[in-house]
């Protein structure tokens, strides 16, 4: 058996560097494994935060496919009630709080996600004169195929 690592100590993802008396942890993000991440704040007693939940799920989108996650990093998300879900205006990304906390952390990855997507797709932009309406149902079926082919996240219940 050969056991071939890229890095100059062994461990993977779950390494230890160590410099001048300190040592990090380079291990898997505790963010990267939802199971294990819900455990841990149910342990002590409290929800995660909308910036937190956000957080982790820019972190796990980023894991699952990095060039969607690496343009989450430049998106302002923003908590709003305005909206019964999520929305976007191509600009920013609007989440209700409290459908975001009703999901499994498969389903806010697949909402977020899907919001980004709308956003690099250039879907508000390209509008145009078409109906709002059809426009967003046959945006949302490109964006959702995308969510679908490529992750393993879940969409929420009712989405197209």
């Amino acid at each position: 058996v050969y056991l071939l690592e890229k890095n100059s100590t062994n461990g993977g993802r779950a390494r230890k560097f160590s410099s001048k008396g300190f040592t990090f942890d380079m291990g898997p993000s505790w963010y990267w494994m939802p199971d294990v991440m819900e455990k841990y704040f149910k342990t002590f007693g409290r929800m995660m935060n909308f910036s937190e939940l956000v957080t982790k799920c820019i972190l796990q989108i980023r894991n699952e496919c990095q060039f969607f996650g690496a343009l989450m990093l430049f998106a302002e998300i923003v908590e709003s009630n305005r909206f019964d879900t999520a929305a976007t205006d191509g600009k920013k990304v609007f989440i209700n709080s409290k459908f975001l906390l009703s999901l499994n952390s498969k389903q806010q990855n697949a909402l977020l996600l899907h919001e980004i997507l709308h956003m690099a797709l250039l879907h508000v932009l390209r509008i145009g004169d078409r109906d709002g309406k059809i426009w967003n149902i046959a945006a949302d079926i490109v964006v959702n195929n995308l969510i679908k082919a490529n992750t393993s996240f879940e969409l929420p219940k009712g989405a197209i």
